[in-house]
C-alpha cells in the first residue's frame, strides 16, 4: 500500500491533503501485474481467500471498500478515475456495494461512476437492498437473474421498484426463493430451532429465517404482479418450499392463491415434506388428499415451452470395479446423489480423460463431481448420462438440464470435446482440435453462459484468446 492508500483506507483527509500537495499519485496501484489464477481463486473461494493479495487498486478502491465517502470525492476531484477496473475487472463502485457503503456509492456516481448489473448484484448478493435500490434509482436494469437474488432478501420495495423498470420479468421463479430468505442475527436473540452458527470477530451468529410478516409482503407484491404460484422454480414449487421450511402463513396465503397441494418435488408432495419434518399444524392445512400426487408427476427439469424432459438416471445394477479402485488408491462408496453409482476418494492425481477413454471401452463413464480429489463412476458411456444425473443448469438464466444437453450436443458436433468437472451449475473440460472459429464459439458461449465472461473473464476478448490456446478449455458456470 502507498502512504494515500493507508491514508484513504482510515478516512485520514488531513494527511490525505497533505500526501497529495506534495504529489501523491491517485492512480498509483498496489501492482501492475495480475498473479496467475487471482480470477478463479475468487470465483471458487470468494474474495475472502484474497486477502493481501495485490489486486491492481489504487486509493480509490480502498476508498470505496472502507466507505470513505469524503475520500472518494477528493480522490476523484484529485484525478482518479472512478470507472477504473482492478485485475479481477471490477470496479470502486462494486466493492462499495458489496461492503454496503450507501454513502460510498452516491459520492461514487456523483462522481461520474457507471452502474451496471454487476454492480447490482454485488448488493443483492451480499444483502444490501438499500444499495440495491439506490442502484436501480441510479439507472441499472435489473434482469431475471437479478429477481431471483432479490428474491432472497424478501424486500418488497426492491421487487416493486424492479417490477416496476421490468414488468415482464418471470415473477414465478422468484416466489419459492423468498420463503428460503434468511437474516444474521447475534446467536442469543435467535429463535428456537436449529440454525446454522457463524462465528467473527463480533461474536457467534445465527441465520435465522426473515420474519414471516416480511416474507408475505414481498409475495404479495409477485401475486399482485400475476406470478403462477405452481412454477417449478430451481428450488422447486412455492408450496414444496414453504412447507419445507415451516411458514405456516405462507402455506396459507399460497393455498388461497391457488397453489396445487398435489405438485410433487424430488418424489414428494408438500404434505409429505411437512410431516417429514414435523410441521404438524402445516400438514393439517394442506389435507391428507395432498399426498397422493397427481399422475403423471410433473418433472424436476423441463425445457420452458415445449414440456421436454431430462429425467435423471437410476442405476440399480453397478458392476464391482478392484481395477480402477487400485488406480485410484482407495474403495469406491455409493453416495446418494450418484442413485447407484460409486465414488473414490483419490490417494493420488490421476489423468481423468486417459482413464475415462479406457473405462468407457467397458460401459463406465467417470468424472469429477465438482471436487477434483473424488472420481464419480457411473454405467454409461457419454457425457449426456452425466449431466442429466448431476441436472446440471442454469436456473437462473431459466436454462433446464434439458436445455444444457441440447446447446451441448450441438457443440459437439462442430468441436469435439471431453467433459472432465460435472456438476449441478458448472462444467469443465477440453476440446479435442483446435478451435475453427475462437470469435464465433466464444460469441455463442456468452449468449449461453453469460457468467463465463460477466463474473469471469471479464471479457469476450479474452475469452477468445483462452479458445486459441491449444488444447483449448470448456468451461460453463451458472452462478
Amino acid at each position: 500500500m502507498t502512504a494515500l492508500m493507508q491514508a484513504a483506507s482510515q478516512g485520514r483527509m488531513e494527511i490525505l491533503e497533505t500526501l497529495l500537495r506534495c504529489g501523491a499519485d491517485p492512480q498509483a496501484t498496489d501492482s501492475d501485474v495480475a498473479r496467475v489464477g487471482l480470477k478463479r481463486m475468487a470465483q471458487f473461494g470468494g474474495k475472502d481467500c484474497l486477502r493481501d493479495e495485490a489486486l491492481g487498486h489504487c486509493a480509490l478502491f480502498v476508498a470505496a471498500r472502507h466507505g470513505q465517502a469524503a475520500v472518494i470525492s477528493r480522490l476523484i476531484q484529485a484525478g482518479a478515475d472512478p470507472n477504473r477496473r482492478d485485475f479481477l475487472d471490477e470496479t470502486p463502485l462494486i466493492w462499495a456495494a458489496e461492503g454496503g457503503h450507501q454513502e460510498a456509492i452516491a459520492a461514487l456516481l456523483l462522481g461520474g461512476a457507471r452502474p451496471d448489473s454487476r454492480t447490482l448484484m454485488a448488493a443483492l448478493e451480499k444483502k444490501h437492498p438499500e444499495c440495491a435500490l439506490d442502484l436501480l434509482q441510479a439507472g441499472v436494469s435489473p434482469d431475471q437473474k437479478a429477481l431471483v437474488q432479490a428474491a432472497d432478501l424478501a424486500d418488497a420495495r426492491l421487487l416493486e421498484k424492479m417490477l416496476a423498470l421490468q414488468p415482464k420479468l418471470k415473477t414465478g421463479k422468484a416466489l419459492a426463493p423468498i420463503a428460503y430468505a434468511t437474516r444474521t442475527v447475534p446467536a442469543a436473540e435467535a429463535p428456537p430451532g436449529r440454525w446454522p452458527t457463524l462465528l467473527n470477530q463480533s461474536g457467534w451468529f445465527k441465520r435465522v429465517p426473515e420474519p414471516e410478516e416480511k416474507i408475505l409482503e414481498a409475495v404479495e407484491v409477485l401475486l399482485r404482479a400475476g406470478a403462477p404460484v405452481n412454477e417449478i422454480s430451481s428450488v422447486g414449487p412455492a408450496l414444496y418450499v414453504a412447507a419445507q421450511q415451516g411458514l405456516t402463513c405462507l402455506v396459507r396465503r399460497l393455498l388461497e392463491a391457488g397453489a396445487d397441494p398435489r405438485l410433487a418435488y424430488r418424489d414428494r408432495t408438500p404434505l409429505e415434506v411437512a410431516r417429514l419434518l414435523g410441521h404438524e399444524e402445516i400438514a393439517r392445512l394442506l389435507g391428507d388428499d395432498a399426498a397422493v400426487p397427481p399422475q403423471p408427476a410433473l418433472p424436476t427439469a423441463r425445457t420452458p415451452g415445449t414440456g421436454k424432459e431430462l429425467q435423471q438416471p437410476c442405476f440399480p445394477e453397478f458392476p464391482e470395479i478392484p481395477e480402477l479402485e487400485a488406480i485410484c488408491g482407495s474403495l469406491s462408496s455409493q453416495p446418494d446423489y450418484l442413485r447407484g453409482g460409486r465414488e473414490i476418494r483419490l490417494s493420488r492425481p490421476v489423468d481423468l480423460l486417459a482413464l475415462q477413454r479406457h473405462w468407457r471401452t467397458q460401459g463406465i463413464y467417470l468424472f469429477h463431481p465438482g471436487d477434483e480429489t473424488l472420481l464419480a463412476a457411473i454405467p454409461a458411456d457419454h457425457w449426456r448420462v452425466a449431466v442429466a444425473l448431476m441436472q446440471t443448469n442454469g436456473a437462473n438464466w431459466d436454462l433446464n438440464p434439458s436445455d444444457v444437453v441440447s446447446w451441448l450436443e450441438k457443440l459437439e458436433k462442430k468441436q469435439p470435446f471431453e467433459l472432465s468437472n460435472i456438476t449441478r451449475d458448472r462444467l469443465e473440460g477440453a476440446f479435442q482440435t483446435p478451435i475453427a472459429e475462437p470469435e464465433r464459439l466464444a460469441q455463442s458461449m456468452y449468449q449461453f453462459c453469460p457468467d463465463i465472461v460477466d463474473q469471469g473473464c471479464g471479457s469476450l476478448e479474452v475469452l477468445v484468446q483462452e479458445l486459441k490456446k491449444a488444447p483449448a478449455t470448456l468451461f460453463l458456470w451458472w452462478d
